[in-house]
């Protein structure tokens, strides 16, 4: 069962969230899950995992912080690992990244909107808990 929220701080929002790794879910015998999950780190082994990843090299990419003898597919992060596969986190882009607004901005935006919408003289929805 996958717990998912988002993360609101300072900067941007990350979408976080708690679930099963693929270890804990083969436990099941299901062998066609198995090789889903054998296929799924395959490919994940070659894609970069951060900056630091030597996976970029195949992109013709310097990796931060290059080091000699640095191998694509030879990467030890997590995220190459298959126990670290099922969970959710900073995979994701944050809202900053992909909006290039802050916290504040994305704030302001909404209650832009909701100013909007009552000088419009439109009904906002109700919200449960929340005081009119």
């Amino acid at each position: 069962m996958a717990i998912v929220g988002l993360h609101l701080r300072s900067g941007g929002a990350t979408l976080v969230g708690a679930f099963a790794t693929l270890g804990e879910s083969l436990d099941t015998g299901n062998q066609a899950r198995r090789d889903h999950a054998a296929r799924l780190a395959e490919a994940l082994r070659f894609e970069p995992c951060s900056p630091t990843c030597a996976n970029w090299l195949r992109y013709g990419i310097q990796p931060k912080q290059a080091k000699p003898g640095m191998t694509p597919g030879r990467c030890c992060g997590k995220a190459h690992k298959p126990e670290h596969l099922g969970y959710a986190g900073r995979r994701v882009l944050v809202s900053r990244k992909w909006s290039n607004k802050t916290l504040a901005e994305h704030k302001q935006d909404r209650r832009t909107w909701v100013l909007e919408a009552q000088a419009a003289g439109q009904d906002l929805p109700a919200i449960e808990g929340r005081a009119a």
